[in-house]
This record gives structure tokens, sequence and C-alpha cells, in this order.
């Protein structure tokens, strides 16, 4: 909290004064580490109250001014004063905060998460009075290094902390019960980011709810989609393969396996092969969330029997093109070979005859195709759309905003209501769930913001957009 009678120049010399005093006892490092976070937290408060940008160069020249005050109070010592000594440890402890530094210098989002994380459990245990204060002061200069961001990305990058801390806390066994609560008191959302991105959002699926496409004639498209599984064009078979298994452009090309599932009885040891069911594992990651299931394999229902599914996939990525395509990252599959692909399927004449005149056609859309035709077929009747859809696509089962964006057809005009209902269901629970903890799924990361992030990777390590078939 900004002291009413601050002052900039007043705190500039009040710091190096600090500095001055504390070096000359044991343990000088930790106390002006804090001291400075909370000074530059102040200083963040006051740019912004005086409606400037934090990390504006006139900001800027104030944080040196904070350096060179105190290295100029030392250097004005006795020569054989051992206070001077501190003179050349002393920038290596007054850091830069992030909202001051190049967007290429700053450090990638998820060591930001993890040192905030272990800072929080570190404060928390040592249990000094007024550890929510330097708690405090260091979100302060995390939010500030997240400010230019649009607020959706902002939104999420606070869920993120807040899931970090939550785990850290998890971990550690010295955390006292209850602190999570306290720390949650401070590393918050923001109601009016929250209630920005809330109306974005509702506005948006509002749009989607009401642009609901019908696609009569499905059970003909699945056929089709089974009639390319046997052809001799690789491309038309990789159409066929993401129509049946609504697995990504990405995932059919480069980053997925299919393994048959095979079952067996426990009393009599029979196995028996599932005639629609194959184990899939290598789902890509894409931008902005992570891919649950990115690493682990789990079964998926299919529109054509797993046999013929498993032995397309193994043709194509033997023939000369899926050899060749196996071995592109996201960005030259996509460069060289997605159009392509999107031309082939929006021009064969059975395709052209069966999809709905008018409406969008890529080979992203199959995957929402096949979520809702394996929901029809496939799904308990006690299920739920949202978590089977989570299930069948390697989501988690808590991602509402990922199922609501795969809920683009319905297969009958009876259906429509229904669907309708269960969009506003689900649309009422985000809601309801971000206004309670935030939504650590929600929002898109800027492509800068990705690439910093080093553990999101796909297959052959790159990390996909969410606009790649």
């Amino acid at each position: 909290m900004l002291p009413k009678d601050y002052a900039v120049y007043g705190a500039i010399d009040a710091f190096a004064e600090f500095v001055v005093s504390t070096s000359a006892k044991p343990g000088w490092q930790g106390r002006v580490a804090q001291r400075w976070d909370r000074e530059m937290a102040h200083l963040i408060e006051y740019q912004t109250s005086k409606g400037g940008f934090a990390g504006d160069r006139t900001a800027l020249n104030y944080v040196y001014g904070f350096r060179t005050k105190a290295r100029d109070l030392l250097e004005e010592l006795p020569s054989g004063d051992p206070r001077r000594k501190v003179i050349d440890d002393l920038d290596s402890r007054l850091a830069t905060p992030q909202v001051f530094t190049k967007a290429d210098d700053r450090i990638p989002l998820n060591q930001s998460l993890k040192e905030f994380a272990e800072e929080a459990a570190r404060l928390v245990i040592r249990g000094w009075k007024n550890w929510l204060d330097d708690l405090d002061a260091k979100w302060v200069l995390e939010r500030a290094a997240m400010s230019t961001k649009a607020e959706t990305t902002q939104k999420n990058y606070i869920s993120r902390y807040r899931k970090a801390i939550e785990e850290e806390f998890e971990r550690n066994e010295d955390v006292p019960e209850g602190a999570l609560d306290e720390v949650f008191k401070v590393v918050k959302h923001i109601p009016k980011v929250t209630k920005s991105v809330n109306n974005d959002y509702g506005t948006t699926v509002r749009k989607q709810v009401r642009n609901l496409q019908l696609i009569e004639n499905w059970k003909e498209l699945v056929e089709v989609f089974n009639g390319f599984l046997v052809s001799d064009n690789p491309r038309l078979r990789l159409i066929g393969l993401m129509g049946v298994t609504g697995r990504r452009f990405f995932e059919v090309c480069v980053s997925g396996d299919f393994s048959l599932e095979i079952f067996e009885y426990p009393e009599s040891h029979v196995t028996v092969k599932q005639k629609w069911v194959l184990r899939f594992i290598g789902q890509a990651k894409t931008k902005g969330r992570e891919g649950t299931m990115s690493e682990e394999t789990y079964n998926i229902p299919c529109l054509a029997p797993a046999k013929d599914v498993y032995n397309a996939f193994q043709w194509l990525r033997n023939s000369p093109e899926g050899e060749a395509w196996s071995q592109m990252n996201s960005r030259e599959l996509n460069a060289r070979v997605n159009n392509q692909i999107n031309r082939y399927l929006r021009s064969h004449e059975d395709v052209q005859r069966l999809w709905p005149k008018g409406v969008k056609l890529t080979t992203k859309c199959l995957r929402s195709l096949y979520a809702e035709i394996a929901y029809k077929v496939f799904a308990p009747g006690t299920m739920a759309k949202a978590p089977y859809f989570a299930q069948i696509l390697g989501h988690s089962v808590e991602d509402l905003n990922t199922a609501l964006s795969y809920m683009d057809y319905v297969l009958d005009s009876s259906d429509e209501e229904a669907a309708r209902n269960d969009m506003q269901a689900l649309i009422d629970a985000t809601n309801e769930r971000d206004a309670a903890y935030g939504n650590p799924w929600s929002g898109n990361l800027d492509e800068d913001d990705d690439l910093k992030m080093a553990a999101k990777v796909a297959g052959d390590g790159m990390v996909i957009d969410d606009d790649d078939t």
C-alpha cells in the first residue's frame, strides 16, 4: 500500500541511508532485498497513481536513482570502513523489476511461476510479522510485469500463479494450515479485469450459441471418411483419419500414434480386440493451455472399425508423403501442407454435396464434428456433453471453455434447443467458477509469451497454435 505522504526523492534518500546502516550487520543481504522489493512496489504504485505507465522512462530513471544514491553514500564512507565492501555486491542485490526490462530479457513465465510460489512458501514458513506486506510487494512487481498484456492474458497469468502456489504449498509439508487462504487474499484476480474478460467471452459464446450449425448429413459424411481410409491418395487418407478419430492435423502427421485396444476377460484370459476403440498417445500442446494428456495413452472412440483406422494410419506413415510430413515441425507443416489438405477437403465432390452450403469447412472443423458424433453414438446416456468431450479429446474435465469451443454443430434439428441449453449451462458454470477461483485455462497467450515457456512442446518440440489444424 502506497504511503499517503510518499515522495520519490525522499524514498530514494531513505533507502540509501537504510543500505548504509544495514550493511554493517550480518544478514544485510536479505534485509536490503526485502526493502528493495517494497521500494520498487511503492514506485510502481506511485507511477500508476499519477496516470503513468509503471515501466516508462521516468520510472526507470527513478530505479537508477535508488541504486546510485545508495552507492554514492557507501563511497563517501572512510576508506577503511568495511561497509564499502558492499558496493561491489550491491547491484546484484537490487534486481531490476521485470516491468523495467525489455521483453527479450525477461524471465520465462514458467520460471517466474516457480520462483514466486517458492518465495510465497518461504515467507509463510518463516512467519515474520510483516510477511504479508512482503508478499504484497512482490505481487505488485509481478502484476506490473504483466500489465501490458491483454486482459485475457492477465487473467490467465493470475490463475497460473495461484495454481503454482497451491501446488507448491501441497508439496511443502512445512507450510502451515490455512496459509493458502491468506496468500490468496494477496494473489487474487482483479474484479475489473475479470468482469471485462467475462463480458467479452460471454459475447463470443452467445454468438456461438446463436450460430450452431446443423449437419444433417453426418452419417453420410462418416461413410465418406471411412472410404478415405482405403484411398490410394495419402491426402485423403489423412483427412479420413482426422474425420474418424478427431485428432489434430499435427497429431496424425507427426506427434501421434495409435494402437489397438485389447480387452482380456479375467476368468478365461481370452483377449478381444475392441472394434470401435483405439489407444492414442501424442496429444499436442496448444498455446495458452497445457495438453493435459500429452504424455499419456488414452482410449478414443472411432467412427470406423479400429482395425481399419490402425491400418490406414500405418499406411499413411509409411507412404513417401507421410514420411516427409512426419519430419516437419508445426510451422513447416502448416505452411507447406495445411492449405493443400484443406483444398482437398473442400473440393471433394462427396464432401461438397453433403456439407451445408455457406458453412465454413477446414480440417479443424473435423475435430468438433467428430466430438459431436461420438457423443451421440457412444456416450453413456447419463453422461453430460462437456465431460465426454474432455474425455475423448484429451482435456481436463474442468476445462469448460475448451468444451464450449468445440460445440459448433448439432446433428438433428430437434437437438438445437438441448444444445443451446447445454452451452448456456456451461457458460453459467464457467462464470461461477471464474468468479470464485479464476480459470487457469482461459485465454490464449501471445506467441512471444508461449515461446518463453520451455516446457510447452508438442511431439518434435514445437508448440502448436490453437489455430493449427
